[in-house]
């Protein structure tokens, strides 16, 4: 039993890279000097802008990540747990990076990494920041509108 259980871990460990790719997101913060630092959802979309997935969420209140409505109704609709990809909000100035897989068909087929924000004194940015993953560009960098200063993603 043990065996079988090793082997299929193996497996799927091996043929993880075949299948998807390790995705490095960094997304900076404007200093806005705001007290309250905004939230933010990163999550996968479609060529036409329609979700697909959650990648990760700054900010870890609930009543707070249900001002970024695009995202937060679409996570909610496909029974997302959100508290398994939500970490620490990002301060004003500061970037945060994290690493995910993302299949290869996404990026192979006009897919988005699409950044939502919300904050306090601004209130809610349905799509600050938007992405076309693409084979050709390894790394593409976007600016943001009101939170954001800049997201970079880097495709290894």
């Amino acid at each position: 039993m043990h065996k079988k259980i090793l082997y299929t871990v193996w497996i799927m460990l091996w043929a993880m890279p075949v299948f998807s790719a390790s995705v490095k997101i960094t997304v900076t913060a404007k200093d806005t000097g705001f007290v309250y630092p905004p939230y933010y959802a990163v999550y996968l979309a479609n060529g036409r802008g329609k979700f697909v997935k959650t990648l990760y969420v700054m900010g870890q209140n609930y009543t707070y990540q249900r001002n970024m409505r695009s995202w937060f109704g679409n996570a909610i609709r496909n029974a997302e747990d959100i508290d398994a990809l939500s970490g620490a909000s990002l301060k004003s100035g500061k970037a945060l990076t994290r690493n995910v897989f993302i299949d290869n068909d996404y990026i192979k087929n006009g897919y988005q990494i699409v950044v939502e924000s919300a904050s306090r004194q601004k209130g809610n940015i349905r799509r600050e920041v938007a992405i076309p993953l693409t084979a050709d560009k390894k790394q593409l960098t976007a600016y943001g509108v009101q939170h954001t200063e800049s997201v970079t993603v880097t495709i290894k």
